[in-house]
């Protein structure tokens, strides 16, 4: 994860110059920086943040939230990773869940898609939520 705060030398008026700003500054980081695996972009204006964005969560955030909305879902194992994007100035995440390989394809289907809309439907205002299923079998110790 790559955070940066840009205070730009011209005065950004609305919140779609300081997205467009934003997305400009990510595409040149993650270009920058291979390693990264996703870069969070705030913008502020002289001494103010953009109050849009500053309302948004933050990726850390997004990921204790979505870990506490899945931990007692049906079928979710453990979500193992989360990653956050930021356009619009609205946030979308990809999660990942450890599913038992014993389901059948059509029950990970079912539990994916549960797994989305709870995590829709968690108060964050997602713009997307894609949900990602690991049913590798683990061997016991």
């Amino acid at each position: 994860l790559v955070e940066v705060e840009v205070i730009p030398d011209a005065y950004i008026v609305s919140a779609s110059a300081a997205d467009h700003l934003a997305a400009c500054i990510q595409r040149a980081v993650m270009e920058a920086v291979p390693e990264a695996t996703e870069c969070l972009v705030r913008v502020r204006t002289r001494s103010m943040e953009c109050p849009m964005a500053a309302r948004l969560p933050t990726p850390q955030e997004i990921d204790h939230h979505v870990r506490g909305i899945l931990a007692e879902a049906p079928g979710v194992g453990a979500v193992t990773r989360t990653v956050a994007h930021f356009a619009r100035l609205a946030p979308s995440v990809d999660v990942w869940i450890e599913v038992d390989p014993s389901h059948s394809l059509n029950d990970c289907h079912g539990i994916g898609a549960s797994a989305q809309g709870l995590v829709l439907d968690s108060g964050l205002n997602f713009d997307a939520v894609k949900i990602h299923l690991d049913i590798s079998k683990t061997e016991p110790a």
